[in-house]
């Protein structure tokens, strides 16, 4: 089913200039005739991220100059995700660098023509991909140790001087403790007090 400017989650997304409607249409056909969820939306009316495993953009003389439609290809080429596809012979085939453009400028528009077969392959890879894909991992949080407590010394009978083992107090310790163990913890403060005196 092709989903024409509605927001689905869907396998592919097609970015394209309002006039290349119908073509959007006939590509969107292709796509989902080989099983993919498709949603087709014009360039000038999207909002929010692109979150389709597969982004195929139809670039037309139009959408080519727009710097709005250059960061959303510049976007999900970035991300891995972008399919593009040339529809006017003013579009330079090298639009973004080292990219593959698929040239559509003679397709009629039929959706079972063989020239979108290579269209259609890339954008099965790009969505088996996603599909296969492991899930994100979580975040992971890692626990940072506090800094050292400064070394406080303590003035000894001959002019020298010994350092003396701090103890911050609970209230303001708001660090978690590092140690499995409290009772060592406890036991290695004490031991630090009893050296220190």
């Amino acid at each position: 089913m092709v989903h024409l400017g509605e927001k689905v989650l869907a396998d592919v997304t097609i970015l394209f200039a309002r006039e290349d409607r119908s073509r959007a249409e006939g590509i969107g056909a292709a796509l989902a005739g080989s099983g993919f969820s498709v949603e087709a939306i014009p360039y000038e009316s999207l909002s929010g991220t692109l979150e389709s495993p597969a982004i195929v953009a139809l670039w037309s003389r139009t959408m080519a100059a727009s710097r709005a439609a250059i960061s959303l290809g510049q976007s999900a080429l970035a991300m891995g995700r972008l399919i593009s596809a040339r529809l006017d012979i003013n579009v330079p085939a090298g639009l973004f660098r080292d990219h593959v453009m698929h040239d559509l400028i003679r397709w009629t528009g039929d959706p079972d023509d063989q020239v979108l077969d290579s269209l259609v392959a890339d954008a099965d890879q790009l969505v088996l991909a996603a599909r296969s894909a492991p899930p994100a991992p979580s975040p992971v949080v890692r626990q940072v140790p506090p800094p050292p407590e400064p070394v406080r010394l303590q003035q000894v009978a001959g002019g020298g001087a010994r350092p003396v083992a701090a103890r911050p107090s609970p209230a303001n310790d708001l660090t978690p403790a590092m140690s499995a163990d409290p009772a060592l913890e406890e036991a290695a403060y004490w031991k630090a007090i009893r050296a220190s005196t």
